[in-house]
């Protein structure tokens, strides 16, 4: 999900897949949830600037 602005959250599809090293792996998330924190700045328009992929779970 992108946070675009206060009540303002577009899911992208489109965005590159990360790149990982010889010693990471990457997964891929069928589903998610949103922490407090998340919807405080949702909620607040605060906290986050547009065009960030929001979450730190």
């Amino acid at each position: 999900a992108v946070f675009v602005g206060k009540h303002q959250i577009e899911i992208r599809e489109d965005l590159p897949k990360p790149e990982v090293l010889s010693d990471e792996v990457l997964i891929k998330v069928k589903y998610c949830g949103i922490c407090g924190s998340g919807i405080e700045s949702y909620e607040s328009g605060g906290m986050y600037l547009p065009g960030i992929v929001i979450g730190h779970e």
